[in-house]
């Protein structure tokens, strides 16, 4: 038997200061597929994280997802 999933989810953070002016505006975002046939499992996709600071710039990074196995 076969099976396939897939999920995306997305987070938005925003910081406000004390006087209520908006200093800092973030997305954190997860796409992910996964599955498995048979004694195969598997993931792949990738996460990412996107910060905008008045301060500081913008600031960001990814990270691959990628992970299997085999077995009974």
């Amino acid at each position: 038997m076969a099976t396939a999933n897939v999920t995306a989810q997305v987070m938005v953070t925003v910081r406000v200061s004390d006087l209520g002016g908006v200093e800092e505006f973030s997305v954190t975002s997860t796409v992910q597929a996964s599955g498995s046939a048979g004694p195969l499992k598997g993931a792949i996709g990738l996460s990412g994280t996107a910060t905008i600071s008045l301060e500081n710039g913008v600031n960001g990074s990814v990270t691959p997802i990628l992970n299997g196995s085999a077995g009974k």
